[in-house]
């Protein structure tokens, strides 16, 4: 450039992909030390869902692992939604421990739970204090992460959601160091997960995708990672019951948890996702289930107002004859809804004491969630949420 000219570059689109965790998928993948080893590292932690201790593959593994490190500290996960309190109440257990590896082996909770305790053990400070965006200022412990079910894509995401029950709040440590360092994803820790909580947790991921692709921010990234993770999950989900064991489903349902995980790490999530962690927080529904409820009831509603499901129909296993927008929207929803029902997705939430009363204290959430959620594929406000929960009776 002559006489000092400066360049400048307007980037209209500009579409960015970031993934910090490195991920491999193969069967008995958790068996080669080189994937489990950090540079001299001597004292591991162990955080392990307590419903997978005693299954033949993870106990070879731990087994292992105990071989590996000089000092294997194992604290057993209980939660079904990981609190700040337990948290808290585990990183003072195990400080004096000079732990330089954390390991993770259980459901997102789980995962969710050892993320948040390697950021905790090098930053000082309660796990409250850490909800929120980068606010931690130093890089955690090591970490990796073994899912034993394939859903909420919690072993590479840069977040730890935990619930503060004192608050009524469920948020994440998010951003910065939060990401683990590795993700090894075995389909043979998860062949024995309950075919009911495989199914909650595909339709955890199977949200992640679809809000995604629909989210008004969407870049073509998010939309090709989410593409491809609804495929695979429109016929994994109504073939797991028949084949609970087989390996290359299983395979297939941690890939697209992780596509899916990644297309949501770049984009929002909309009104399913939001609710059904409202739903957990005030009453203890699984995530996964409250996922499922708010798909079969949320779609059609949004149908109505406009949304453009064409995409979706297009990635059906089995496509039936139809033209228009409205019409191919339908179809899919009437797909996804059939497959929600043959699975034995439960009509209601009474079982979790959530009745009529409850109705107006969660519809409220809406005036605080976005205003409506302006970046979801369309519109979700109070009334629409009314008629959802409305039809939960």
């Amino acid at each position: 450039m002559a006489g000092g000219e400066r360049l400048n570059l307007v980037f209209e689109n500009l579409y960015a992909l970031k993934i910090e965790t490195e991920f491999y998928i193969g069967a008995g993948i958790i068996f080669n030390k080189e994937f489990v080893v950090f540079d001299e590292a001597k004292n591991a932690l162990l955080i392990i869902d307590h419903n997978v201790v005693n299954q033949e593959y993870v106990v070879r593994f731990v087994k292992e692992l105990g071989e590996i490190y000089e000092d294997l500290t194992i604290i057993e996960n209980t939660e079904i939604e990981p609190r700040t309190s337990t948290v808290d109440r585990m990183v003072t257990q195990c400080k004096e421990s000079r732990l330089n590896a954390v390991f993770g082996v259980g459901g997102g909770s789980t995962l969710d739970t050892a993320k948040a305790i390697a950021i905790l053990l090098t930053n000082p400070g309660i796990a409250e204090n850490y909800q929120g965006m980068n606010k931690a200022s130093r890089p955690g412990i090591p970490s990796i992460m073994i899912p034993t079910i394939a859903g909420s894509g919690a072993e590479i995401t840069p977040s730890a959601v935990l619930i503060n029950t004192e608050k009524k709040f469920k948020g994440g440590i998010n951003g910065r160091f939060v990401a683990p360092t590795r993700a090894l994803l075995d389909p043979g820790v998860t062949a024995k997960a309950p075919v009911s909580s495989t199914v909650y947790a595909a339709f955890d991921a199977f949200v992640h995708a679809l809000e995604s692709y629909t989210c008004k921010l969407a870049s073509p990234i998010v939309k090709m990672f989410g593409t491809e993770a609804l495929r695979i999950l429109l016929r994994a989900i109504p073939r797991i019951a028949d084949k609970p064991e087989d390996l290359l489903l299983r395979e297939d349902l941690l890939l697209a948890a992780e596509l899916a995980a990644i297309a949501l790490m770049h984009s929002e999530p909309g009104p399913m996702a939001s609710f059904g962690y409202q739903l957990a927080i005030r009453h203890g529904v699984p995530h996964g289930l409250a996922n499922a409820i708010m798909i079969d009831k949320t779609m059609a509603i949004q149908i109505e107002k406009g949304a453009d499901y064409r995409f979706l129909y297009e990635l059906l296993p089995q496509k039936p004859s139809v033209e228009g927008q409205k019409e191919k929207s339908l179809a899919a929803y009437q797909y996804v809804s059939e497959i929600i029902n043959n699975v034995n997705v439960p009509k209601n939430l009474f079982s979790y004491g959530f009745m009529p009363e409850h109705y107006e204290e969660l519809a409220s959430f809406v005036d605080y969630a976005k205003k409506g959620f302006p970046a979801a594929v369309t519109g979700f406000h109070r009334e629409d949420l009314l008629k959802v929960l409305m039809s939960l009776s």
